[in-house]
């Protein structure tokens, strides 16, 4: 999906799954150096198997709250609740609404120096 990336990685069935995942936190921290800078959050794993089906799918809306609430309840509040949970290996979060904003620039009405940062931009 847009803004996310998602690598499965396989492994034999004889590795023990803690020497993997600590395998895998080494190549996360050994990668950083030459990740860009401005990464919105870093990156992470989880011990998951893909082949899981979901145990539980809740919905969640309000009569009276403004779907932005709502979202962010389920995000930071009832999914970081259930991540807890002695078991759970992931907690999905999908459908928010969130907010952007769109810009349209006139690039005649911008400071040359702008526009010509921008052409010269490698």
């Amino acid at each position: 999906m847009l803004g996310n990336t998602q690598i499965t990685l396989q492994f034999d069935l004889n590795k023990n799954i803690d020497a993997a995942a600590q395998d895998v936190q080494t190549s996360i921290d050994a990668a950083g150096g030459q990740l860009p800078k401005n990464l919105p959050t870093p990156p992470t794993y989880k011990k998951v198997n893909p082949a899981d089906s979901p145990i539980l799918i809740l919905a969640v809306h309000s009569d009276v709250l403004p779907v932005t609430t709502v979202d962010d309840y389920a995000e930071n509040i009832l999914a970081q609740q259930i991540s807890r949970i002695p078991g759970i290996a992931q907690v999905s979060i999908g459908g928010q609404q969130k907010p952007a904003v769109r810009v349209q620039i006139d690039p005649t009405k911008l400071p040359r120096w702008v526009c010509r940062w921008r052409m010269w931009r490698p």
